[in-house]
């Protein structure tokens, strides 16, 4: 899981605001915590327990980056990046897994993923993963 908005955050900050994320992952518990802590960021969120679902999620609403899992139910999230890509999506996408190790993180980069996450991340990293991201990304927030 990852680590709890109180740690690192103020509860009235919004760094997010403005942002618009979707967020792919399988697992209920962790897609609903890291919705409601995007959330209380000030990001809009949209969810999707999988590629298929993601693909006309990302689709509708055209987000300003994407958190997806590497390890989805059917096509994983390299799959799901590599049909993003081919349909011409210009959205950064972060990768995030459970299954951490340098060689994951690498294989994740070279894929063309915008950055990495291991499960579980502290918050700070998490916020600041998705603002560089941004930062780097031709669609960025103002």
């Amino acid at each position: 899981m990852l680590s709890t908005m109180s740690e690192t955050t103020p509860p009235d900050a919004r760094p997010l605001r403005g942002c618009s994320v979707v967020v792919v992952e399988d697992d209920v518990d962790t897609l609903e915590f890291l919705s409601l802590l995007l959330r209380k960021l000030g990001a809009g969120v949209n969810v999707a327990g999988d590629a298929d679902v993601a693909r006309a999620v990302v689709a509708a609403s055209r987000p300003d980056v994407i958190l997806c899992d590497l390890g989805l139910p059917g096509q994983d999230g390299y799959a799901l990046l590599r049909t993003l890509d081919a349909g011409g999506a210009t959205w950064p996408v972060i990768a995030i897994s459970g299954h951490h190790s340098p060689t994951q993180r690498q294989r994740a980069l070279a894929a063309g993923f915008a950055a990495y996450l291991p499960k579980p991340s502290k918050l700070a990293e998490i916020v600041a993963t998705i603002m560089d991201v941004l930062d780097d990304a031709p669609t960025a927030i103002a």
